[in-house]
């Protein structure tokens, strides 16, 4: 499995994918979602760059497979939180 889709009734939906990072192919856990009065958003979870790539992929994996909606559903009301001043501007 390499994608997650939630249906939230508070965020609608929340597609979280296991994925590389584009800038460097590293392995990043990446959420999207799509806040009122924007379009499509993402958050990239990285990993520790000091250990190898393949222990990278590894902690990546692990943590795609521990992703709950709860912890997405956690993720998109902070980072909604945080835009909220800039989505209301526009």
């Amino acid at each position: 499995m390499f994608a997650k889709l939630y249906e939230t009734e508070e965020h609608g939906q929340i597609l979280v994918m296991l994925d590389s990072n584009d800038e460097n192919g590293r392995p990043q856990v990446k959420v999207y979602f799509e806040p009122d009065n924007l379009g499509v958003c993402s958050v990239g979870l990285n990993y520790n760059s000091d250990i190898t790539e393949d222990e990278q992929w590894s902690a990546a994996e692990k943590s795609f497979n521990n992703f709950t909606e709860e912890f997405a559903s956690g993720i998109v009301k902070n980072v909604k939180a945080d835009i909220s001043g800039i989505a209301a501007t526009q």
